[in-house]
């Protein structure tokens, strides 16, 4: 069992995301970069597993994957500024479900930027999507774009903006900057080499029914007018939660199946 690092604390005055008042066709990539990348950070576990999620709620709820914990109880997550605080799972996706979800709380700080989610369910083949993450651990902020490539199934999103391992956790993203899935993996039956396969997403199907479990009333912060996004979960989902969603390989650790 590997050891926490020690922590440290740079800056108690993270960057706030800037929700831009938006047309029609959305935002330019700079601006979609600008308005998320606060809200989204590094997660490190004591087995010195490195994953990516996002920051939900201003009190400190993260969003990641439960491969990404592999079984830790706390973790380090750090900032954009890199800021780095102690964080405690609260809680892991049922597996039966399919459920590939972690939350993470940390309490020491307040206020946090955070992802805005899209306010449908609403996914189309061919539309642009971005994604944000930490490939390899090593890379943090990389934003990488693509379109989402098939709707294989309910609660999954298969899309071609570049992923690798580290990327797990991290947020996939509409035009207007909002999540509308979370980054879980690259399918690649032959098992040769890194960026090559299918990048799949859990949907908000997945993650609503997820994070009602955890707060029956869970709503999000609102953001500016005309930024096509909610300051509530979409309503528009169904009632009960996704049983048929193909298995996913939670024993490595990087969050891609091979």
């Amino acid at each position: 069992m590997g050891i926490l690092p020690p922590l440290k604390v740079i800056s108690n005055n993270l960057l706030q995301p800037q929700a831009l008042a938006q047309n029609p066709q959305g935002l330019t990539g700079q601006e979609i970069y600008n308005q998320v990348s606060p809200a989204v950070v590094t997660i490190v576990t004591k087995d010195e597993n490195i994953g990516s999620g996002f920051i939900i709620t201003q009190d400190g709820l993260i969003l990641t994957n439960a491969h990404v914990i592999e079984g830790s109880t706390d973790v380090i997550v750090i900032f954009k500024d890199g800021t780095q605080i102690l964080g405690k799972v609260i809680a892991l996706g049922n597996p039966e479900n399919k459920e590939d979800l972690a939350v993470i709380e940390i309490k020491t700080l307040k206020n946090l930027p955070v992802t805005y989610f899209a306010p449908s369910t609403e996914v189309n083949i061919g539309e642009e999507v971005y994604a944000l993450g930490n490939p390899f651990g090593r890379f943090p902020g990389t934003f990488t774009k693509g379109i989402v490539s098939n709707l294989p199934n309910l609660g999954l999103i298969q899309h071609d903006a570049s992923i690798n391992p580290g990327n797990s956790g991290g947020p996939l993203l509409n035009r207007f900057g909002n999540a509308i899935g979370v980054n879980t993996a690259l399918y690649n039956p032959t098992g040769e080499g890194v960026n090559i396969g299918i990048s799949v997403a859990l949907d908000l199907y997945v993650i609503q029914h997820f994070l009602r479990r955890i707060r029956p009333n869970f709503t999000f912060p609102t953001p500016p007018p005309n930024n096509h996004t909610s300051d509530n979960f979409p309503q528009n989902f169904p009632n009960n939660p996704p049983t048929n969603l193909p298995p996913l390989d939670q024993s490595n650790p990087d969050g891609v199946l091979w």
